[in-house]
């Protein structure tokens, strides 16, 4: 029986970690099926990283590949098509931000078998169980598919809080090539899932609902400054939709980061009201706990665009 599991990440370029396979390969059983990714990103070429594909599919089970608008799309396309030209019966499984908006669009162009839509965990056990198992999938929720034609659409699957999950094995990926390419000792981290705002371009709202749901602070605590030490880490990037939502878990955080006598730096991401809404005080203790950089979403400089897309600006809320 075929009991590998291959995840494959686009070419793109830039270098930061699937956390998403991470993430997924935290619920498998690992007695079960073995974990094989393969990051188009730190590869020589696409060629090297599909041929890796290649001798990987007489024991795979499934293929995911993640897949998001843009750049990657093109490596997700030829990468399903070397998996579909070498072995047609290897099922290929699209997640991501593009199939979870456009799943219909993606299983029509041929190149995925079945599209994950949102929060991926749950969906991807249930469904390698009923790969492995010869199963239906009409019961699988969180999935779309094609049956004779038509576009199947199984039920969404309820969203699950992020503490319930077991802790990322970064051992699965080959870190010291990450950090060559990263140029420093750089760990990406993912504390939280989804946001609880409903901003019109963006995917989130649709994706998750506007739900959110992040590690509770000695959690996130225990995760991050264990890989921090496991790893030798300098750098770590929380590469959360959004880091802010939480302020209290943030400010513990920092609170744990100086008692903990860290020395690490970090970056995290915001909204731009998010971080103007934050005393001074808040600030300077974000500063002692050696926070680097705050990625801030800036949409647009043109008011008028702003107006389309439903932006109070700062300075007119009430």
């Amino acid at each position: 029986m075929r009991r590998s599991v291959i995840f494959y990440n686009p070419a793109a370029p830039y270098f930061t970690l699937p956390l998403q396979f991470l993430a997924l390969a935290s619920v498998i059983d690992r007695t079960r099926f073995s974990v094989h990714i393969i990051d188009a990103r730190i590869e020589q070429s696409p060629e090297v990283a599909h041929a890796k594909l290649r001798a990987l599919l007489p024991d795979a089970l499934c293929v995911g590949i993640s897949v998001i608008t843009g750049t990657p799309i093109r490596d997700a396309v030829a990468a399903s098509q070397v998996v579909k030209s070498a072995d047609p019966t290897v099922p290929v499984v699209w997640g991501g931000w593009h199939p979870s908006i456009l799943p219909e669009q993606c299983l029509r162009e041929g190149h995925a078998d079945f599209c994950v839509k949102g929060q991926g965990e749950m969906t991807f056990l249930d469904l390698l169980d009923a790969l492995s198992t010869g199963g239906g999938f009409e019961s699988i929720e969180g999935i779309c598919y094609l049956r004779e034609g038509l576009f199947r659409e199984n039920p969404p699957r309820k969203f699950v809080d992020v503490n319930h999950f077991p802790s990322y094995d970064y051992s699965l990926l080959p870190l010291e090539r990450y950090f060559a390419l990263k140029k420093r000792r750089q760990l990406d981290f993912y504390s939280s899932q989804g946001c609880p705002y409903r901003c019109s371009f963006c995917a989130d709202p649709y994706v998750y609902n506007r739900r959110w749901s992040g590690l509770r602070e000695s959690r996130m605590m225990t995760d991050v400054f264990d890989a921090v030490g496991r790893y030798d880490v300098t750098d770590v990037v929380f590469q959360d939709e959004n880091f802010f939502a939480n302020k209290s878990r943030v400010q513990q955080f920092c609170q744990n980061y100086v008692a903990g006598g860290m020395k690490f730096s970090w970056t995290a991401t915001s909204r731009a009201d998010q971080i103007a809404d934050l005393s001074d005080d808040f600030l300077r203790e974000m500063r002692k706990a050696n926070l680097r950089r705050v990625m801030i979403g800036a949409e647009s400089g043109s008011q008028d665009l702003l107006d389309r897309m439903g932006k109070t600006p700062l300075w007119k809320k009430p």
